[in-house]
């Protein structure tokens, strides 16, 4: 009798193929660690293998993050982790929410008319 599951060995083959050259380039990357080229490059690799974690994960981080006290330093205006976290959430919400027509936003009609009162108080204080 043969156990062998294919698509799950094609699927490993694949996260091989992709893991061990990203494994060798952020390796040499990081042994020859003279400019910042080779920084930004290693931040977008990191990003990237990342997202899956985000795509499965965005939500629990997004509350675990709620009181963290971190704060992304490299970020212009040096935000807390949570604004970041609020963002790439609502991001892969509302593309999936795009994506898949039975994922639906909770409807919020009551809020609706506080948000445009405050809206109209920002604009016209902002006059």
């Amino acid at each position: 009798m043969n156990n062998l599951n294919s698509p799950a060995l094609f699927r490993s083959l694949i996260v091989y193929a992709v893991c061990v050259p990203l494994a060798v380039t952020v390796g040499y990357l990081l042994t020859d660690f003279q400019d910042y080229d080779s920084m930004g490059f290693i931040g977008v690799l990191i990003a990237i293998l990342i997202f899956p974690l985000l795509m499965k994960w965005h939500y629990p981080l997004l509350i675990f993050s709620w009181a963290a006290p971190t704060t992304l330093f490299f970020l212009p205006g040096k935000p807390s982790l949570f604004i970041a976290m609020v963002m790439v959430s609502l991001s892969i919400s509302v593309v999936e929410s795009i994506l898949n027509r039975e994922k639906r936003f909770v409807p919020a009609g009551g809020v609706r008319w506080t948000l445009l009162a405050l809206l109209l108080v920002v604009y016209l204080t902002a006059n």
